[in-house]
């Protein structure tokens, strides 16, 4: 068309029309300075140079090109003459990611391939080394970590709402729909993402696509479960990508406050289902320290605007599980989920030797630690010299845990365990409470509950061929403990009903 010329800018071309030849002059001349200019001028002193081989998306077509990088982008030429118009051009910003590839496979075939990732497609090139390859995306990834970063209009009002006086927040609420809940399908995530598919080799194994499309997916995921009957496989769906995809947690915390804000109905079931996966997501990961005021805020202000109502009581507990929540290596199970839904504790089982079993209540950051003190001041060892630990146990199999180590964290462990048939002998993984060494033997009282526990994990040992000893100690040990479970001999009493009394308590030999 007359009279039009093109803007090329880091992020979006932009097609311009002027009313007249004199006026498209006017602003090209104006705007030529901050434009292309030599190779050497502002902005455009190249950083990297060289020829490197460009794949098309299919792969079907591979050309060789001569690229120039510069603080504005990425071009490339069809020779090393760069006083001609660039072939193409590639935009970069803050957002795009580069991507080595991976080393082994790369010597196996002597294609030194990186991954370019930018806001439309993704580019990828060939060095002819893995020297030159390391140097070119060094080199790119320096020019898009010194891009000005690019701010959503989420991220705006999130940081408008810190300098915001208490009059200014619910005018910031009324004219900026995008903060409160809709029953709209979201276009774009809320916060600024990387582009390009997450590369993690967990990320890969689960099928996962861009941080933008499950970023997407997440809210239609959210939007779906607020009319099912049964909300748990979503929940957990969205908590295993919130584990696996930890760049993705401020989104979806962004979306949660979004559905959790200003709702159209008090205390319907779609708002409630929000809060209910919001509390779960508080407690098992926190978002960034941004996003985490962030948080805090939409908690208290649902606390003030809501007085008395079942969202209010679910604010309260998610502002007790931030306060609490330590790191994690696996999403919730699903008994935690259904403890969450309720805003109760988790109640888990704890096993020891001699067949005893106790009940304990457990919050989703409860550490081991803290059970073994628990247990150990309900059975008065606390004072001890012995050692006493938490172990995971299956069978034969016991697996010493570190204090700082989530209880609920290896329960989730042990549904997996349970899924996929993790087991020794087909047992189930349980929690077990018992000496972790034998440190003081002879100071131990007899009659106390610490003796009676050295005692059958000493027998258990025994049992398990753990104890060193010859055949006569043995026997000897085994009749002592008959008599210890039976009682002394009896005149004219049967070894066979003796050991038949023996079996039938459960004891076993």
């Amino acid at each position: 068309r007359p009279h039009s010329f093109t803007i090329v800018s880091v992020d979006r071309v932009l097609h311009c029309l002027a009313d007249s030849e004199e006026d498209m002059s006017a602003w090209i001349n104006a705007l030529q300075p901050y434009g292309e200019g030599e190779d050497e001028g502002a902005g455009r002193a190249a950083i990297e140079k060289g020829w490197l081989i460009k794949e098309t998306a299919s792969g079907k077509l591979r050309t060789k090109r001569f690229f120039v990088l510069t603080e504005s982008g990425l071009d490339y030429y069809r020779s090393p003459d760069t006083s001609v118009p660039p072939a193409g051009q590639i935009s970069l910003n803050n957002l795009c990611t580069v991507i080595s590839p991976d080393e082994v496979i790369a010597r196996e075939s002597g294609h030194w391939m990186f991954t370019l990732n930018t806001r439309r497609r993704f580019y990828r090139l060939t060095a002819k080394s893995n020297s030159d390859e390391m140097r070119w995306v060094q080199a790119i990834q320096e020019v898009i970590d010194n891009k000005p970063p690019i701010i959503t209009p989420t991220e705006k009002l999130v940081d408008d709402f810190r300098q915001a006086g208490p009059g200014e927040i619910e005018a910031i609420y009324r004219v900026n729909p995008i903060l409160s809940y809709t029953a709209n399908h979201l276009k774009a995530s809320l916060l600024a993402l990387p582009y390009g598919e997450v590369m993690s080799h967990k990320a890969k194994s689960r099928g996962y696509g861009t941080y933008q499309e499950e970023a997407l997916r997440i809210f239609n995921s959210l939007q779906d479960e607020e009319s099912l009957g049964n909300p748990i496989p979503v929940i957990q769906g969205i908590l295993q990508t919130c584990c696996d995809l930890p760049g993705l947690r401020d989104e979806v915390y962004c979306q949660l406050i979004k559905q959790t804000a200003s709702p159209p109905e008090l205390d319907s079931i779609a708002i409630l289902r929000n809060w209910q996966v919001l509390a779960c997501m508080t407690s098992s990961f926190l978002p960034s320290r941004k996003y985490l005021r962030y948080l805090r805020f939409h908690l208290q202000r649902s606390r003030d605007r809501y007085p008395g109502s079942e969202m209010v009581k679910f604010a309260n507990f998610c502002s007790e599980a931030i306060k609490r929540t330590r790191p994690r290596d696996f999403p919730p199970s699903k008994d935690e989920i259904i403890a969450c839904l309720g805003r109760r504790e988790l109640t888990a089982v704890v096993y020891c030797f001699g067949g005893g079993t106790c009940k304990i209540s457990i919050t989703s950051a409860t550490t081991a630690g803290e059970v073994v003190h628990k247990l150990s001041l309900g059975i008065g060892v606390q004072g001890s010299k012995n050692c006493f630990a938490l172990f995971e146990q299956c069978g034969d199999v016991y697996k010493a845990m570190e204090d700082r180590v989530v209880i609920a964290d290896v329960l989730a462990k042990f549904e997996r365990y349970e899924a996929h048939g993790i087991n020794e002998g087909g047992k189930r993984w349980r929690l077990f409470f018992k000496l972790f060494c034998f440190l003081d033997t002879k100071n131990v009282s007899p009659d106390s509950l610490e003796a009676g526990f050295m005692f059958e994990q000493a027998y258990n040992d025994v049992l398990q061929g753990r104890f060193p000893a010859t055949t006569q100690t043995l026997v000897r040990l085994a009749a002592l403990r008959i008599q210890y479970e039976v009682g002394d001999y009896r005149s004219g009493a049967s070894m066979f009903v003796v050991l038949a009394e023996f079996v039938w308590k459960g004891r076993g030999v």
